[in-house]
């Protein structure tokens, strides 16, 4: 049996359901309540009903992680259009999970579902932010995140909470709850030793075993299906969210299948956010009042914007969301909310900025020179500073300043000349880094930076390719999954690295920095160098990186440049 809360608006008339489904346990909803708050949305005339997951808290059952969502979505929306009161429509709401539980429910296509509304929403892919990025695994999030969520699974363990088998498990649990939150658990070799844990998820940690062409997951990934779904959606994403290429990606399929078919388009709505902190305000960038799910400039609130939409869907109250663009981002740097049809925005043009050998970065190809050189060592990874990432507390996500990290040699900086001009970035993000190593397998990570003129060299985005994926992840954000296979030790390769995509504006006095390294620790699973399987060895070495900067092999990043930022 699958349980839920289930909250009535005072009223005769019948209304529309509008349903949740998480693995977090049905009564922690006030966690969520500057994203979706359902005693408002009840009282404007809406029934709420939030679940419990199979398996989780209430409901009965075993917990099989995504793969069970799709039939269970299917039947609780069914469920759901039959209640007391209920006008027989259903739209889904929620973030992170429960936009996952959205899409499982939707792929089955139960006839009452009319709408979905995924919020910093995973499972485009499992290559893309969920699992596994750019080959690299999803080391800190996935354990953080089964850490975090594991006190369901321990009471289930011991058969209910008063036992003794609980109470060692429980101890176990903040023996590990130490670890996680300095940060100790994350050195731990060779990654399989993380099921030495029992408080820890196991399906999230055997994650860290499979390779990028497995192909076990595709069953829960949306890639692919847009064009059979027959929902509308209005998607929330958060440029520092670790599911931001996710969400997009799902924007755009949706986009393309409307497109296709003659059919309403999505609605996308991005702000500067986390995906835990929705305020915009951070220590080392505060994007200022309009910024946070309360008070998005002159329009709605967040809470208000989802009313909006299932007014229109589920009501057919649509002069309200006829008033508004399809697309809203914010825009980091003139901080304000702007308006578009579609994103990436049509008029938005592709610059590739180049590394140039003396250190600069340039509009400009450069010149026949010698590669620029630094040497990775897995046993001294570069820590994770800010990005869109989900970790423990000790490693905070967001907009933050890399000045920390300059003293490494393992970091090499492109850096261009002072603007002198407002530069507005709106759209995808992606690297192509030309690239020679003396290891069979190793990482590139490349990160985008605003330098400010007060010495403030704030991370804008970043991503990972491992060499052996490298045919995996291709231009353009496509992802095919290719078996992986070993690198040349010196030879010349050429690396996508896919930075997402951002919204900011470069203010004269500014620069744009380009970083090259080699890992983002604990974020991402350090490389070995050595070819073997880090789930089951703990050997590394040393490799020696040599990144290209001349005609026929020069580095760049590919920027989407808006020359006109609209006016609203």
């Amino acid at each position: 049996m699958l349980r839920s809360d289930v909250y009535r608006p005072v009223t005769d008339e019948e209304v529309p359901v509008l349903l949740t489904r998480h693995p977090y346990g049905k009564n922690a909803h006030t966690m969520d309540k500057p994203y979706f708050d359902h005693i408002r949305v009840a009282a404007q005339g809406y029934i709420v009903v939030i679940q419990d997951v199979r398996g989780r808290y209430a409901s009965d059952g075993e917990f099989r992680s995504e793969f069970q969502e799709a039939d269970d979505g299917y039947d609780a929306v069914e469920w759901a259009a039959q209640l007391p009161g209920s006008s027989g429509v259903v739209g889904m709401f929620g973030r992170s999970y429960h936009a996952l539980t959205q899409w499982a429910a939707a792929r089955n296509r139960p006839a009452a579902l009319r709408t979905i509304a995924p919020g910093f929403s995973p499972g485009d892919s499992m290559l893309t932010g969920f699992m596994n990025r750019g080959g690299a695994h999803e080391f800190g999030s996935r354990v953080y995140w089964s850490h975090r969520h594991a006190l369901d699974t321990i009471r289930r363990l011991a058969g209910g909470e008063d036992n003794d088998r609980f109470a060692k498990l429980l101890d176990e649990y903040e023996a590990h709850d130490s670890e996680v939150t300095s940060g100790r658990i994350f050195l731990r070799r060779p990654l399989n030793r993380f099921q030495e844990a029992p408080p820890l998820t196991v399906s999230a940690c055997r994650s860290f075993g499979l390779p990028v062409d497995d192909r076990g997951y595709e069953a829960v990934e949306t890639r692919g299906i847009y064009g059979d779904l027959d929902v509308t959606a209005f998607l929330v994403a958060g440029w520092y969210d670790i599911f931001l290429g996710s969400t997009l990606s799902q924007y755009e399929g949706m986009r393309a299948a409307a497109l296709e078919r003659g059919s309403e388009p999505p609605h996308l709505l991005v702000g500067p956010w986390t995906h835990i902190d929705g305020t915009g305000r951070f220590r080392q960038e505060d994007y200022g009042v309009h910024s946070g799910t309360t008070m998005l400039g002159v329009d709605a609130d967040l809470m208000g914007q989802h009313l909006r939409w299932f007014d229109a869907h589920l009501k057919g109250v649509t002069a309200p969301l006829e008033s508004v663009s399809p697309v809203r981002l914010f825009v980091m740097g003139t901080n304000r909310w702007v308006g578009f049809e579609a994103f990436p925005p049509p008029d938005s043009t592709t610059e590739s900025w180049y590394l140039q050998p003396d250190g600069t970065l340039a509009p400009t190809e450069p010149a026949s020179s010698e590669p620029s050189e630094y040497v990775y060592d897995p046993e001294v990874p570069v820590p994770t500073v800010g990005g869109a990432s989900l970790l423990t507390g000790s490693y905070p996500a967001g907009p933050a300043d890399q000045s920390v990290l300059d003293g490494r040699a393992d970091i090499l900086r492109f850096e261009s000349a002072e603007l002198t001009e407002p530069l507005t970035l709106v759209g995808r993000l992606e690297a192509r880094v030309f690239a020679e190593t003396s290891a069979v397998d190793t990482d590139f990570v490349a990160r985008l930076v605003d330098v400010h003129p007060d010495g403030r060299k704030i991370l804008v985005a970043d991503g990972i390719v491992r060499a052996s994926a490298r045919e995996t992840f291709r231009p353009g954000g496509e992802v095919v999954r290719t078996a992986p296979t070993p690198v040349e030790p010196g030879r010349v390769s050429e690396y996508v690295i896919d930075l997402w995509a951002t919204a900011r504006t470069f203010l004269p006095g500014h620069r744009l920095r380009v970083e090259v390294t080699s890992s983002s620790f604990p974020r991402w699973d350090p490389n070995l160098n050595t070819g073997r399987d880090p789930y089951v060895d703990a050997e590394s070495q040393p490799a020696r990186q040599r990144i290209h900067h001349e005609p026929g092999a020069a580095s760049r990043v590919l920027l989407p440049v808006l020359p006109d930022l609209p006016q609203q």
